[in-house]
């Protein structure tokens, strides 16, 4: 019996002998732990070790926090076969000053382990501690594998996929194929991600073109001939942020090769609105939106359909600008003239003299006063320039007892030529039986 017992204590210090030497440490706990951002309370014992199991059902970021209360808290991140190594933390603290650590990794779909336990350069201790762990998915739609040319994932025109890069995971291959010779453009956004490289190449599997970036949006275009391309995402070699999401686009693209406008001169009364824009060339133009500017808004505003609206007297220049980046620009000339002119006085000043007021409009060049026998103003009628201050005019002596119509107009002198604002509304004066008197007057008698 002595001899059995003494056989078996034998085997079963070999066993443990073997253990230690396979670095397997056997007084390691496992314990299950959720994502859900909960506390979990633990201790070790001297040289022991625990073990706490979560599963993350789709690739995103963990977040775990661990706060030690003992002197040399460890807390390891490894796959769920205990073989690879992520990322750790080593927390100093005590009960009334605990020490708190947190990491964030970006992981595949799959079960991982935290190894919690007490080491101290070297020196094994027992250990109190608490630790929680979070889950963010990346909602990435991307196709797995596409980790080579041949696994490429295929993309079509103008779909966006958002990808991830995890600590396992670093490189995205997507494929796309063109009938036809055309402008490709490809734009990459960051998400989570930090600095990646960007790469095209062909069905040769030669690189067209690279980039390495910390932009937050990066496009990349070039006139591509018929056939298949591959783009190659890879997170940066070194450096901080290299996993997280992005997204990917690519597009054929057309430019815009012209802005038709109704008109290249326009002239515009003051308070009157016109549409300037015909057409945008051609049809199939990726992006016809159009920045429209004016170089005076003081005398005219446009907005952004290209609707223009006469703000004052004077010139102004209206730029339709493509916004596409092909610099196709489109300009018109705006000239606004004087608003409809309104007299505001028409009376009789000494029987035969006729005084005529109107109200004054800023920035315009003069005013024409009319006088005529004729309602509709045919026939004899007569005229008279003022300056664009002189808002009143008074008549020389009319015939007895007879009756006169009165109007006015403003104009602006711009280019060469003088633009007219619309009559003023007519008036009627009769004047009286005196004899001719003398005095001040504008214009002449008919």
């Amino acid at each position: 019996m002595k001899q059995r017992l003494l056989k078996w204590v034998t085997t079963l210090s070999s066993c443990i002998v073997l253990l230690l030497l396979c670095g397997i440490n056997v007084h390691a706990a496992e314990y299950s732990i959720s994502t859900n951002d909960s506390w979990i309370e633990g201790s070790t014992e001297e040289k022991g070790v625990n073990y706490y199991v979560f599963t993350i059902p789709s690739a995103g970021r963990v977040t775990v926090t661990f706060q030690s209360y003992t002197l040399g808290g460890r807390c390891y991140l490894l796959d769920k076969d205990l073989v690879k190594e992520y990322t750790n933390l080593a927390q100093s603290g005590s009960v009334t000053s605990p020490s708190t650590g947190k990491f964030s990794i970006d992981l595949e779909a799959g079960a991982y382990s935290l190894k919690v336990f007490g080491d101290h350069y070297g020196n094994k201790y027992a250990s109190s501690y608490r630790v929680k762990a979070s889950f963010v998915p990346a909602h990435n739609n991307e196709k797995e594998p596409n980790n080579d040319f041949e696994t490429a994932m295929p993309l079509a025109n103008g779909t966006l996929v958002k990808g991830f890069f995890s600590a396992d995971d670093g490189i995205d291959f997507y494929r796309f194929s063109i009938g036809e010779g055309a402008n490709i453009r490809t734009t990459v956004s960051r998400g989570t991600l930090g600095k990646y490289d960007f790469s095209v190449w062909d069905s040769d599997l030669m690189e067209v073109d690279s980039y390495g970036t910390y932009e937050q949006t990066r496009t990349w275009e070039k006139y591509l001939a018929p056939g298949t391309y591959y783009i190659k995402l890879s997170k940066f070699s070194y450096g901080d942020n290299r996993t997280g999401t992005y997204t990917l686009k690519w597009e054929g693209f057309t430019y815009v090769k012209s802005i038709q406008l109704k008109k290249s001169t326009l002239v515009l009364e003051k308070g009157k609105s016109y549409s300037l824009l015909q057409s945008i060339s051609p049809a199939s133009a990726n992006n016809k939106n159009i920045q429209w500017t004016s170089d005076n808004t003081s005398v005219a505003r446009v907005d952004s359909h290209g609707k223009v609206t006469a703000n004052g007297i004077g010139a102004a220049t209206i730029k339709a600008a493509a916004m596409d980046g092909s610099e196709v620009e489109a300009t018109c000339q705006i000239v606004v003239k004087p608003a409809k002119t309104k007299i505001t006085k028409c009376k009789r000043t000494r029987d035969r003299n006729v005084y005529v007021k109107v109200k004054a409009q800023k920035n315009v060049s003069g005013i024409q006063y009319q006088m005529s026998r004729s309602r509709n103003f045919k026939g004899k009628k007569s005229s008279y320039y003022a300056g664009a201050t002189e808002t009143s005019a008074t008549t020389a002596a009319l015939k007895k007892n007879k009756t006169y119509y009165f109007r006015a107009r403003m104009y602006i002198d711009y280019g060469g030529k003088r633009y007219y604002g619309a009559w003023s509304q007519t008036k009627k004066v009769k004047t009286g039986k005196r004899t001719m008197l003398t005095g001040y007057y504008s214009w002449r008698s008919i």
